[in-house]
C-alpha cells in the first residue's frame, strides 16, 4: 500500500499511548487492540502493531477480492482495519465481488455509524476513503469540502464492529443494465452525499448556533 494511504489511515485513527475503551475493545496506539486495560505503549510499538494489523486486514481483502486497483484496495483495507469484515457479507461485499466499484463506492459511504449513531469523524473518514476508489498508486485524494470534519480522533472515527448501514441502498445488480435504474441510482448517490454533508454541518454547530473548530 502506498505510504500516503498509510499516513491517512494513521491520521484517521489518531495516536493514543494509554489503552481506552473503544466501542468493542480496549485500544491504544493507532486503534489497535491493547493487551489489557490501561496498557501504555510507545510510538515504536504503536507503529509495529499498526503494521501488523493493517497487513492482516490487507490479506483478508486480497483473499476476498484479489486484483483490486490500489485506491479501492486501500479504502477497503482501511474499512476492514476500522470496522472488521462484516462488509464482506453485505451489499458492499457483493458489489466488490461483482466488480461494480461505482456501486461499492456509494454503499461504502453508509458505514458512518457506531452504536446506531452517525459520527462526524466517521462521516468525514468515509467521504475521503470513498474518493480513493478506482484511483492509482499515487496516493489518496483528500476530501476537499468546507463542511467536512477533520478526522483523527479515535473516539469519533473508529466504530470497531458496530458500523452499520445508514439506510437501505438500491440493489446494485441491475444498475448496469437499465438506464432508468442507473438514473435513479445517480439520484440516490446525490441524495446520499447531500445527507452526509448535512449531518456533518448539523454536528458542527454548538447549541447557540455558532460553529466550532475541530
Amino acid at each position: 500500500m502506498d505510504a500516503r494511504f498509510l499516513d491517512r489511515i494513521k491520521t484517521f485513527e489518531g495516536f493514543t499511548r494509554e489503552a481506552k475503551w473503544d466501542y468493542a475493545q480496549y485500544s491504544n496506539g493507532y486503534g489497535t487492540k491493547a493487551a489489557y486495560m490501561g496498557e501504555v505503549i510507545d510510538q515504536a510499538e504503536a507503529d509495529r502493531r499498526f503494521r501488523d494489523e493493517l497487513n492482516k486486514a490487507g490479506e483478508l481483502v486480497d483473499k476476498f477480492a484479489p486484483g483490486l486497483d490500489p485506491g479501492s484496495r486501500a479504502a477497503l483495507v482501511s474499512l476492514t482495519f476500522n470496522a472488521g469484515t462484516k462488509w464482506m457479507r453485505s451489499g458492499l461485499g457483493e458489489a466488490v465481488k461483482n466488480g461494480a466499484m461505482g456501486d461499492a463506492k456509494q454503499i461504502f459511504l453508509q458505514y458512518t455509524k457506531a452504536g446506531g449513531v452517525d459520527l462526524p469523524g466517521l462521516i468525514s473518514r468515509r467521504l475521503e476513503e470513498a474518493a480513493w476508489f478506482q484511483t492509482d498508486s499515487r496516493g489518496p485524494k483528500v476530501a476537499n469540502t468546507s463542511d467536512s470534519v477533520t478526522a483523527g480522533a479515535p473516539e469519533s472515527s473508529r466504530p470497531a464492529a458496530a458500523a452499520a448501514s445508514a439506510f437501505d441502498a438500491p440493489n446494485p445488480s441491475s444498475h448496469e443494465s437499465s438506464p432508468s435504474v442507473r438514473a435513479a441510482y445517480e439520484l440516490f448517490e446525490q441524495l446520499q452525499m447531500d445527507r452526509i454533508r448535512l449531518l456533518v454541518l448539523s454536528q458542527r454547530q454548538e447549541p447557540d448556533g455558532q460553529g466550532f473548530g475541530v
